[in-house]
């Protein structure tokens, strides 16, 4: 039988060798184009991901302006410019600015921000414009006040 096996096993390897092509010695090298075409993948694939987290994941900082826009609403409200639904109307509006802040932005009253942070403005810049000095005013005088 040890003939019989050794007779099949070499019409297997002769077989084997017959269907699989000789292998290459030479290595291929990969040229100038396909380098660059490497490298200007990793930078496209980097920069998307740097992208993407610093848009969705990265905590930032942002001031909210509450205090401007609660003046504003209380100046109006004295100035009769507006009625009490109009200042329960302000005071949703603020809630619905609040709550739509994104979930990676972290909201500090704008008093606290000393620079560099992003300031939400509340209400439009034409009101605030024609309140400034409203605004101002109510500051200037707080701060004798509150240093008694």
């Amino acid at each position: 039988m040890s003939v019989h096996e050794n007779n099949i096993s070499e019409t297997a390897l002769s077989s084997l060798e017959q269907t699989t092509p000789p292998a290459t010695k030479r290595t291929q090298r990969i040229g100038l184009p396909g380098i660059a075409a490497c490298l200007l993948i990793s930078l496209a694939a980097s920069a998307a991901t740097l992208f993407s987290y610093d848009h969705w994941l990265a905590q930032k900082i942002v001031a909210v302006d509450m205090k401007g826009y609660i003046t504003l609403q209380r100046y109006k409200y004295k100035d009769g410019k507006i009625n009490d639904d109009d200042l329960r109307k302000a005071f949703d509006k603020l809630e619905l600015e609040m709550n739509s802040i994104p979930k990676n932005r972290v909201a500090i009253m704008a008093d606290t921000a000393i620079r560099n942070a992003e300031v939400f403005k509340l209400g439009h810049e034409e009101e605030l414009k024609q309140y400034e000095e409203l605004l101002r005013r109510s500051l200037q005088g707080n701060v004798p006040a509150q240093e008694q």
